[in-house]
Parts: C-alpha cells; structure tokens; sequence
C-alpha cells in the first residue's frame, strides 16, 4: 500500500485516484499526524510514504522523522513546491527517496512511483 499524507485534500484525493488506477493500493491521510497514526498501526503493508512537506501542525520534516522512528527503512517521496534548496539537502541527507515539485503531472508522479517501490 502507499501512503499519501497531504493536507490539500483534492491533491490527495488525486494523488490516491490515479494510484488506484494504475493498479496500486492508496490510502489518504489529512496530516501528519493522522499519517503517523496510519503508519503506526500498519507500516508492514505500507511500501511507500508520498509526503508533502508543507503542512500546518506537523510538517513533512516532523513527520518524515516520526516514521523512521518507527521504521528506519521507510521509502518516502517528499512532495512540495517549497524550493528551499537548505531544506531539499537535509531531506535528501535524510534519506528520502526522491522529491516531488509541485505543480507535477501525473505521468511523473507514477514515474517516481514506480522508481520508488524497485529501489
């Protein structure tokens, strides 16, 4: 399962939409918080994290740190039209996967899917 944390909801709702259609299983959470929990409770079946880094309450840096507390190896996509490049360096120091810009296509989000999950 992937899971998209993303505090937009019709961004999140596409994002879990067009997974689905491309034959993967999605769940939406609303926060970070709410995705933590999510992850708290069923990180075995979770493969990928797509997170955006920008959220009010608990952000993506929050957040991406909360879930490799719980799971070192968490793949995670950021995604973000943030283009600080201090904060893109200390994520990708961090260990994630790849970074997301908004606006993006669809396409390129199942590229990086699809990259994602053969890492």
């Amino acid at each position: 399962m992937i899971l998209v944390v993303d505090d937009e909801t019709l961004i999140r709702e596409l994002v879990v939409d067009a997974l689905s259609v491309e034959g993967m299983e999605a769940q939406g959470a609303a926060s970070g918080e709410a995705g933590v929990e999510i992850f708290q409770a069923d990180h075995d079946s979770i493969e990928l994290v797509i997170l955006d880094m920008l959220m009010p309450g608990m952000d993506g840096i929050e957040t991406f740190g909360r879930l490799k507390e719980i799971d070192p190896d968490v793949r995670v996509i950021i995604s973000t039209g943030y283009s600080d490049s201090e904060q893109t360096n200390r994520l990708i120091k961090a260990d994630v996967k790849h970074l997301l810009r908004k606006p993006y296509r669809i396409a390129e989000l199942i590229d990086i899917v699809r990259l994602t999950l053969m890492d």
